[in-house]
């Protein structure tokens, strides 16, 4: 029923998150209305997309010139305070609430990835961060991850594997209802977390 160049793209939008066929086709419908000199311009975009770098301390996206994140070249942050988060998103939220001044790192996607040995390299990188850069003891880890089922088994697991990384290790408080996340929380409701944490 749809043209070739039209599926083609519709083969990317049904990979996104959130995004059914309907949906999908919906939002093709809508951009193929556009006038060609706005759609080669969001196609570019598009292709930017491909020169953006992840940052080694933290796995932030950034574009600056040297290998380190807006956040993690940020001198006034305190760096011997590290929040652990799920995925980048939930940098931006917790960013949002304007209530952080710490230092991130992401871990990855709890649900598809702990299982396998991706997250426990990760937690290695994090290991060995905290011994390179703050004499191998942070003042404060935050595990800032979404109060689910998988989040909890993570949280435990993040709290053995450190505990000898940190003076102290913190969760937000339950602020966020159980089975939440993070990204979807208004910024109220993080900031409550954030203040009240453990």
């Amino acid at each position: 029923m749809f043209p070739s160049r039209f599926k083609n793209v519709l083969d990317f939008f049904t990979r996104l998150p959130s995004l059914g066929p309907r949906q999908s086709i919906r939002l093709i419908f809508h951009l193929s209305s556009w006038n060609k000199s706005d759609l080669r311009i969001f196609g570019e975009s598009i292709i930017a997309l491909t020169e953006m770098k992840t940052c080694p301390m933290c796995f932030f996206i950034h574009e600056n010139e040297n290998d380190l994140c807006e956040i993690c070249n940020d001198h006034n942050r305190r760096k011997d305070i590290i929040a652990i988060v799920e995925k980048q998103t939930d940098i931006v939220s917790l960013e949002q609430t304007k209530k952080m001044n710490n230092h991130y790192f992401i871990i990855g996607d709890i649900k598809r990835n702990f299982a396998a040995s991706a997250n426990y390299e990760r937690i290695n990188i994090l290991k060995k961060r905290i011994d390179d850069t703050l004499s191998g003891k942070a003042a404060e880890i935050i595990l800032a991850i979404s109060p689910t089922t998988y989040g909890d088994i993570i949280t435990g697991t993040l709290t053995h594997e450190l505990f000898d990384y940190a003076h102290k290790i913190s969760r937000l408080a339950r602020g966020i209802p159980t089975g939440g996340d993070i990204e979807f929380a208004d910024e109220d409701t993080l900031r409550n977390a954030i203040d009240n944490r453990k």
